[in-house]
Formats: C-alpha cells, structure tokens, sequence
C-alpha cells in the first residue's frame, strides 16, 4: 500500500501528476501521428503509382522530432526522476 501523506511530504504527488499528464498528452498526440500516418497509406494505395513525395517525408519526419522533442523526453526524464536516476 501506498502511503499518499509520505508521497505528498516528499513533493512526489505533484511529480506523478505531472507524469501522468504527459501520458496522456504523449498518448493522443502517438494516436493522431498513427491516424495521420494510416490516412497516408490509404491515400497511398488509392494512388499505388506514387511512393511519396519529398514534402510528405520531411512533414511525417518533422512530426516525429516534435513527438520526440515534446513528449518522449520530458517522459523519460519524469520517470528517471520517479525512479531516482
């Protein structure tokens, strides 16, 4: 069991929520990259002859780098700290 008055004294509450927020902010923005990237194939395969263009790429690759920039690390980071690293 927990003990929620020790986790509060040692400022771990504001931490986990803090966590918990980027899990869920990390987890819509993963499940709009994953509608985006399927909406993509579809068009994709309507068009078989195209194997996309450059602009595309660069917009899916950029995507990603913010994904990574403003979710993944600062996750990573929570965590680290959770788990005292």
């Amino acid at each position: 069991m927990v003990n929620i008055e020790m986790l509060e004294k040692e400022g771990k509450i504001s931490r986990i929520k803090e966590t918990l927020k980027l899990i869920e902010e990390g987890y819509e923005k993963f499940k709009s990259l994953a509608n985006e990237l399927s909406d993509a194939k579809k068009e994709r395969v309507k068009a078989q002859y195209y194997t996309g263009s450059k602009f595309m790429k660069k917009k899916y690759k950029k995507t990603a780098k913010e994904f990574h920039n403003d979710f993944v690390t600062p996750y990573i980071k929570k965590i680290e700290e959770l788990v005292g690293k």
